[in-house]
């Protein structure tokens, strides 16, 4: 079997805690990863996205219904049909009001039915390049026949910051005729103002042909012309992870309700995937000297803190051995100078034992001997025999039972087992004893057992009562013409057990009671009470003071022992 040694265990304990310590570390680190890029990166780009999608969405339907409202508009109609001075300067302080009073400050034009502006905030070589537009003269035809409000992505080529992204359209009609055109087109600029002000790295805003309306960055070029110029080219690596410029970013998603415009928003990830490799070889190397320093450290620390330990082993190998007289003299720490304390006082209460034992050991078997004798005495056996030549003559079956009552009297003398006994068995022996000397006293002997049933399972000494019902025999019917012998028990308290046996022989004078007495308490052996002596002296080696037995007597009354016995159990104690 190999062997086990608490140093070894204590080097693996280090070690396992150290390990554990580690892969600690390591789940922190990565919940930490994990709460980082939940918190930083995913919610915030949603929430960012989310936020755009709302402003972009409430500023497209304002702008269509400002659209919608303008194109019927009396000052914008009169301004088409009679084109003077003050209605041109109406309408353009209408348009202008409109324009700086929107939070994306629109790019408005107004043209009449000969495609000539008449109202605009374009400057002067913006309304050359719009003019000449061949994407403004096809909405220009759509709106001829379309009542309602046209909206594209913006192709303007514009310069000087009038750069634009979403064009509206909506023809002027007077008696159902088309008679000019209002086009409204967002500007980029301001698009960028309220972007930037959110936390994500890059923003595309594209149409439901993923068509780009606005964009934060430098779209990808296309050299093998696999995308149209102007469309959305972005590739996702994963579900919600797509690379530019071969950076990873996280992408965040949402479609408007108007014109189903959606919304791209990205926030870079490769600042938290370097933290990660960086953290996670941080805490590699940091780990690898953890283990090694342990490795050293537990040798040194296992060494210093179990020179105690090995005192106290020292000294329970010398317990072993049986040398009982060693004691520990070293001085250490608290927790095992209490250890030392208590092994020193058990070996001095092990030696007090063992004496005690000895005694005990010594005091039962002058017990059991003297039993042995008493049942082997010729005398006993001869009237026993002689009483039982006449019962068999008179009454067989009595002498019967008698023979067996002999043979279990004989038998549970000369048996060496537990010296411990259920309380029924040590009845039934003196019950079979007091059988057997009723032959011998016939009516001059009468007795009595009354112990409840739950008693009888209680443990006694073996050969408890029988030298106390001798004594009665021997002492109290000396003198008496006729002798009761009365056996009883009770439960004191709940674990101790009192059985008393009286008589009502001749008592014992004063005198000679305080002398049996005093010999009891001083350990002085009466050889006129040799039984009553070995029995008190078994009880209170066994079970300590305030245990064995008392006497109480009175001249011609009688005479009443009690004994103390400790129960550790209850009754159940079998």
């Amino acid at each position: 079997m190999r062997s086990k040694k608490y140093s070894d265990h204590l080097k693996h304990t280090f070690f396992r805690y150290a390990v554990m310590l580690i892969l600690l570390m390591f789940i922190l680190f990565i919940g930490f990863m994990i709460a980082n890029i939940l918190l930083t990166t995913i919610y915030t780009n949603e929430r960012s996205n989310k936020t755009l999608a709302t402003f972009f969405n409430s500023q497209m339907n304002n702008l269509q219904a400002t659209v919608e409202q303008m194109s019927t508009d009396k000052i914008i109609i009169e301004c088409l049909t009679n084109a003077d001075n003050e209605t041109i300067t109406n309408a353009n302080r209408l348009l202008y009001d409109f324009s700086v009073s929107h939070t994306l400050r629109p790019i408005f034009v107004l043209l009449d039915r000969d495609f000539n502006i008449t109202c605009s905030n374009l400057f002067e070589d913006n309304r050359k390049t719009f003019l000449q537009s061949a994407m403004i003269h096809n909405v220009a035809e759509k709106l001829d026949d379309n009542s309602d409000v046209f909206s594209c992505v913006s192709r303007m080529d514009y310069n000087n910051g009038q750069c634009c992204d979403f064009l509206f359209a909506k023809a002027i009609f007077q008696n159902n005729l088309p008679i000019g055109y209002l086009f409204v087109d967002v500007r980029d600029e301001y698009i960028y103002d309220y972007v930037r002000n959110l936390s994500v790295d890059k923003v595309i805003i594209t149409d439901r042909f993923d068509n780009i309306i606005f964009i934060t960055f430098q779209p990808l070029t296309d050299p093998i012309g696999k995308y149209p110029t102007g469309k959305f080219q972005i590739e996702r690596t994963h579900k919600n992870t797509v690379s530019i410029d071969d950076r990873p970013y996280y992408a965040g998603y949402s479609t408007l309700a108007y014109d189903d415009i959606q919304i791209h928003t990205f926030t870079s990830v490769e600042m938290q995937i370097k933290m990660f490799i960086y953290g996670a070889v941080f805490l590699l190397i940091m780990s690898v000297i953890l283990i090694l320093a342990i490795s050293f450290l537990s040798d040194i620390v296992v060494c210093k803190n179990l020179r105690s330990l090995d005192e106290l082993v020292l000294a329970v190998l010398q317990l072993s051995e049986g040398n009982i007289a060693y004691k520990i003299q070293a001085t250490t720490y608290d927790e095992f100078q209490t250890l030392y304390d208590a092994f020193n006082g058990m070996t001095a209460r092990l030696e007090e034992l063992i004496k005690k034992n000895e005694e005990l050991a010594e005091h039962k078997r002058l017990m059991e001997v003297k039993h042995l004798k008493a049942q082997f005495n010729p005398h006993f056996v001869f009237n026993v025999m002689e009483a039982l030549r006449y019962e068999i003559i008179i009454n067989p079956h009595s002498a019967s039972d008698m023979v067996v009552a002999f043979a279990r009297l004989m038998r549970y003398s000369i048996n060496y087992g537990d010296s411990m006994v259920p309380l029924k068995t040590d009845i039934e022996y003196v019950n079979n004893y007091l059988a057997l000397q009723k032959l011998r006293y016939n009516k001059r002997l009468e007795y009595n057992i009354h112990i409840d049933e739950n008693l009888m399972s209680c443990k006694v000494p073996k050969l408890l009562i029988q030298p106390i019902v001798e004594n009665c025999l021997n002492h109290g019917a000396n003198n008496a013409k006729f002798i009761h012998i009365e056996i009883s028990g009770a439960l004191c308290q709940k674990d101790v057990l009192e059985l008393t046996v009286s008589d009502n022989g001749s008592g014992i004078e004063p005198e000679k009671l305080a002398m049996i007495q005093y010999n009891l308490d001083h350990e002085n052996v009466d050889p006129n009470h040799i039984g009553l002596y070995n029995v008190h002296r078994a009880l209170r080696l066994q079970f300590g003071p305030g245990f064995g037995l008392s006497i109480d007597s009175k001249p011609s009354q009688g005479t009443s022992v009690m004994l103390r016995i400790l129960v550790e159990e209850g009754i159940n104690n079998v």
